[in-house]
């Protein structure tokens, strides 16, 4: 290999590492499961694991994988890992213990980090339960070997984008299916669940993320990113905020929409009573167009729109603009994460709003700072109508 086609790699490897750690963690898992089936192994199977630790957007899923020849049948377990700061020890004993309960004889840990020094040496230090650490170096190299997520064509290399952008498509849409698999594995946790290969006919494409996750702000932010987009109405000569609590309610209420089609949103669980008015309407949502796609979009803005208007006859144009206003909070805040929205859905392609470098991540302390930022100009808000209204 000449060194300008040494270099041209480098800067392959380079995109395709940011694009590793920007995709979906469904989408990211999706590329894993291909390399260990393009490593050997023949069947991928999901560990029933239901605690609160067992699963996080950006990793800490067990796996299990099985290589078979003519003499044995290895049973390995792994977890994937999409992080960028250094993995600890603690993820070695985790998945050590894993192995031990289920009888593996190996392990592999990865992530597109590095592993800090002790983690190395515990990986090494049992010979009854090996485990394999596997970095992002390693990993791209492998993906190279195998043309996963990748293309050479004339000595020149250069991302699959077709593929890339396939396995993102397939990640925004089902993650209403894998919820329902979820809670059956919590049902069931003995149960093992085999995911084929990705290129395989007629399999369904599981997600690691559950669907009030998904990548987006929390709900908190959302609905006071919703109540705070009531200062548009100080922009608006004729507007009135006598009812600024209605108003609010409005906002916040369409602030949660967006997230209609997710069953264990904040909406989707929302109950009066003991009654749980918006959690079949979301089931049947999610069945058909699965989690943050078309909700997410412009034409579900569009959709708003048409139905503030008709509901502007009965309640009032303030109320119907306030439910539109708090909609389009939740797609700015959310196009403003690293998972991004499909603003011009069906197209596949995930819209941002922030350049790489300031985009947020979902529960981090950007995301506090934002809140406590959008909770300030709530109140000022409310206060500065509260005591215009008693004067």
């Amino acid at each position: 290999m000449n060194a300008s086609t040494f270099q041209e790699r480098k800067v392959v490897q380079m995109e395709l590492l940011q694009c590793l750690q920007q995709m979906d963690y469904a989408a990211f898992e999706q590329v894993m499961k291909r390399l260990l089936y393009k490593s050997g192994y023949i069947t991928v199977q999901f560990i029933g694991r239901n605690h609160k630790r067992g699963r996080t957007p950006k990793g800490g899923l067990d796996l299990t994988a099985r290589s078979i020849t003519d003499l044995s049948s290895v049973l390995t377990i792994a977890q994937i890992k999409q992080y960028r700061r250094v993995v600890s020890r603690r993820f070695v004993d985790e998945l050590r213990g894993a192995m031990l309960r289920l009888g593996a004889e190996q392990g592999l840990l990865v992530t597109l980090s590095k592993f800090s020094k002790v983690a190395h040496a515990a990986a090494i230090e049992s010979s009854v339960a090996p485990i394999k650490l596997i970095e992002g170096a390693e990993i791209l190299d492998l993906l190279f070997a195998y043309r996963i997520g990748v293309c050479e064509e004339n000595d020149k290399w250069r991302l699959d984008s077709v593929y890339l952008d396939r396995i993102q498509e397939k990640a925004i849409g089902t993650s209403g299916q894998v919820t329902r698999q979820n809670q059956s594995t919590k049902s069931k946790p003995s149960q093992n669940r085999t995911i084929k290969h990705l290129d395989e006919p007629n399999t369904p494409n599981p997600t690691s993320k559950n669907s009030n996750e998904g990548g987006g702000m929390t709900w908190s932010t959302h609905v006071m990113a919703g109540i705070c987009s009531l200062w548009v109405f100080e922009l608006i000569p004729s507007a009135q905020m006598e009812h600024v609590a209605i108003y609010a309610g409005a906002a916040a209420v369409g602030a949660l929409l967006p997230d209609l089609d997710a069953p264990r949103s904040k909406i989707g669980q929302w109950s009066v009573g003991g009654i749980k008015p918006f959690f079949l309407p979301s089931q049947a949502i999610n069945r058909s167009v699965g989690h943050r796609s078309i909700s997410h979009s412009l034409l579900a803005l569009v959709f708003i729109a048409g139905v503030g208007l008709v509901l502007s006859s009965f309640v009032g144009w303030q109320v119907s603009l306030a439910l539109w206003l708090g909609y389009a909070s939740h797609l700015l805040t959310d196009s403003s994460t690293r998972s991004g929205i499909p603003l011009l859905y069906p197209r596949p392609r995930r819209f941002h709003l922030l350049p790489k470098p300031l985009r947020i991540v979902t529960g981090s302390l950007a995301e506090e700072v934002i809140f406590v930022a959008f909770a300030m100009l709530v109140l000022i808000l409310l206060l500065s109508n509260i005591s215009t209204l008693s004067a």
